[in-house]
């Protein structure tokens, strides 16, 4: 939930050009989903920003570690998307 809730707030965001307070989001989302230990994560809806998904992917990845006895997938498919051949 928290990260679906941020992918949206990050969308709004960009598509007011706040780019500030988008990565905000992502850092304030990331904060509370370390703090919650989920045992579970689902990825989220795009952002509409490849950059803020791969963003958001890789920061999950970070701040799960440890945490899951499996690390979310999905992280690794959009930050290896990104990454140029």
């Amino acid at each position: 939930m928290v990260l679906d809730q941020v992918a949206k707030d990050i969308s709004e965001e960009l598509s007011q050009g706040e780019r500030e307070f988008a990565l905000r989001s992502a850092m304030d989302a990331l904060k509370r989903l370390k703090s919650m230990s989920p045992q579970r994560l689902k990825k989220p809806e795009s952002t509409g920003s490849a950059k803020f998904d791969a963003l958001l992917a890789a920061g999950v990845r970070l701040v799960m570690e440890g945490n899951l006895p499996h690390v979310p997938r999905w992280g690794s498919e959009i930050t290896t998307a990104l990454v140029p051949r």
